[in-house]
């Protein structure tokens, strides 16, 4: 927590306009902190391999040897496929 930078969650939150709930602004500086000590706190109780839990942009994991992260994502995917299925090739020549 001392080291990650939440001046820096703020100010892209408030570039991109987004608030918690149904805020009128982007959250304060402590409301940030708080968020994240609180996943912080949720997957270090639960300890777990690979336990991630997410809330207002911020992720937390747990990670195997007791490793904690936090990271704070503007946008994500993921993609399940069954085993054996491909992607369709958009790269043939024209």
């Amino acid at each position: 927590m001392n080291r990650f930078d939440f001046q820096r969650v703020q100010t892209a939150m408030r570039a991109l306009g987004w608030t918690y709930f149904n805020e009128t602004e982007s959250p304060t500086l402590e409301t940030l902190r708080d968020t994240a000590r609180h996943l912080l706190e949720s997957v270090a109780q639960e300890k777990d391999a690979f336990v991630e839990h997410q809330i207002g942009g911020f992720r937390a994991c747990w990670y195997p040897a007791g490793t904690v992260a936090l990271t704070f994502v503007v946008e994500s995917e993921y993609s399940r496929t069954k085993t054996g299925a491909r992607l369709p090739d958009h790269t043939a020549a024209r």
